[in-house]
């Protein structure tokens, strides 16, 4: 029978290692790979260029400038699940 330290000491092996994983990828995405979890999907890093904006509370013309932003596409699974489902046509 597991007692509550044993518990205890498995929760932090676990945080520990979820944690490495997580350093590891984003050294990856930071490297500008892409990284592919199967049946979840993939993660990159894209580069968005300067560009003209509006300040909406001015008027203002300002530059946004360069950054790079995540992006995440599903695995096709993933999609699956997180795809709204359709209400139902209500009867006439």
């Amino acid at each position: 029978m597991a007692t509550h330290s044993h518990i205890a000491k498995a929760v932090k092996v676990r945080e520990a290692v979820i944690d490495e994983v997580v350093k590891a990828i984003t050294g990856l995405i930071d490297d500008g790979e892409k990284v592919t979890l199967k049946g979840i999907g993939t993660i990159s890093r894209k580069d968005k260029a300067q560009r003209n904006g509006i300040n909406p509370a001015t008027q203002e013309k300002i530059i946004i400038p360069a950054k790079s932003v995540l992006y995440f596409k599903a695995a096709k699974d993933t999609a699956r699940v997180l795809k709204p489902v359709k209400a139902a046509k209500a009867k006439k």
